[in-house]
């Protein structure tokens, strides 16, 4: 027959420590999803953003009716694949940016108090 011994204080404090921690994992987890669809997103409005520049590009290119027209058409398009890819790598890095603050957001929540001090 096994019996159980009253919880000491020790007992509870590692139960609350376990539930607090769960807590702020799930949190954090909910934050990385949450950045990986935001991710997701932007990555497929992008993708289609280019798809659309490439078709109306090799559209000029096909239509050009001299070697001239030719090479301005890809030098055109490569200064606004340049441009548009600077321009995405600073929407990514921001939506990193939040994620890492949102996900520190949670921890600092969970674990420390309105003067900052741990638990």
């Amino acid at each position: 027959m096994v019996t159980s011994q009253p919880k000491t204080h020790a007992d509870e404090s590692l139960l609350r420590l376990n539930q607090e921690a769960f807590e702020v994992g799930a949190e954090m987890q909910m934050a990385m999803l949450e950045a990986s669809s935001r991710w997701a997103t932007e990555i497929a409005s992008f993708m289609a953003r280019r798809a659309q520049a490439t078709a109306r590009d090799v559209a000029r290119m096909a239509t050009a009716a001299t070697p001239r027209e030719v090479v301005g058409a890809q030098f055109d398009r490569m200064n606004t694949m340049v441009r548009d890819y600077t321009d995405e790598t600073g929407r990514l890095l921001e939506i990193a940016s939040q994620s890492a603050h949102e996900g520190a957001a949670g921890v600092r929540s969970a674990w420390l108090d309105e003067d900052r001090e741990p638990h």
